[in-house]
């Protein structure tokens, strides 16, 4: 298999070391390293600050997911998570002369993009007649800030 030339990763640096949130940011690694044996390379780490909050992403993946399960009668989790990325993340781009849509991973995101995403999320739910429950809207005003 060959390996691209650029791979990257997200984290976070807790205790003076790099903690790799990906599970398989090690393996690849690994991969990376082993396939480009014997070459230089360049490692960049670069401190994001306005990196998506872990009540953002907790928000996404438990209420949010949940009343879409609901709304629609779909009982896969990831099933959900997968159109909303698709719907609302997603970018047609043209491979080997086909269409298909990327997705982006939410560890890729910025705060205010995953706010964004959260909100055409929340608009989407409340178009298809559903809602959050109680704790749910508890939580979205927390990530929110009260609005």
């Amino acid at each position: 298999m060959a390996y691209p030339s650029r791979m990257s990763f997200s984290g976070m640096i807790r205790n003076r070391s790099k903690v790799y949130h990906d599970g398989l940011a090690r393996q690849k690694i690994s991969e990376f390293v082993t396939a480009h044996d014997g070459q230089d390379f360049v490692e960049t780490i670069e401190a994001v600050k306005d990196a998506k909050t872990t009540q953002q992403l907790a928000f996404f993946h438990g209420p949010l997911v949940s009343s879409f399960m609901e709304i629609t009668g779909n009982a896969s989790k990831s099933a959900v998570k997968l159109y909303l990325k698709e719907e609302f993340l997603g970018n047609e781009a043209v491979v080997n002369e086909k269409r298909v849509v990327v997705i982006p991973s939410l560890a890729s995101l910025s705060k205010k993009r995953m706010r964004e995403f959260i909100d055409n999320c929340m608009n989407l739910l409340y178009e298809l007649g559903g809602d959050l429950t109680v704790e749910g809207r508890n939580e979205y005003r927390i990530i929110t800030g009260g609005e």
